[in-house]
């Protein structure tokens, strides 16, 4: 059985236009700030083995934003990242996350929709879905270190970093 894609940013229907279009006023103003902006772009769409992410921000040097959408019974890599503190916030859905500084102890948290966990450098985590889940998450990384993470153990060939 098909399920629909839960998408919080945008609609099939709505194709990209110009952000001067999107912010113009009555008169066709356009409003401070708005008019630095050139183009909306499409969210980054990413496959993945549990499910699949959506790369809504990224601001090279600075953050980074996903929503990762996760099936039911799907389990991330165990990883850290050295140089990367992070935040997740589940929107939907029931998650377990593993945390600690020894991968041989981790403790588990449950989140519900609403929760949210700090996820600092060095610190290894694993997310699991109870349920299907949409989770928000932002991460801080320096310039160059958007793929900043060290693997623990894989699924489907995601060995190393």
């Amino acid at each position: 059985m098909t399920r629909p894609s839960f998408n919080p940013f945008h609609h099939p229907d709505n194709p990209p236009r110009s952000a001067l279009q999107a912010h113009a006023g009555p008169d066709g103003d356009i409003a401070g700030e708005a008019a630095r902006v050139e183009v909306v772009e499409r969210v980054d769409r990413v496959d993945q083995p549990w499910g699949h992410e959506e790369v809504f921000a990224v601001f090279e040097g600075r953050y980074v934003g996903k929503v990762l959408h996760v099936d039911a019974g799907k389990t991330l890599s165990l990883e850290s990242h050295p140089s990367k503190d992070g935040t997740i916030a589940v929107l939907s859905g029931r998650v377990t996350v593993k945390v600690g500084a020894d991968p041989a102890r981790l403790r588990t948290l449950t989140l519900d929709a609403g929760d949210r966990l700090v996820i600092r450098a060095n610190v290894v985590h694993r997310l699991a879905a109870l349920t299907d889940a949409h989770v928000l998450e932002a991460s801080a990384v320096r310039s160059g270190l958007m793929h900043n993470v060290v693997r623990n153990d894989h699924q489907k060939g995601r060995a190393g970093t």
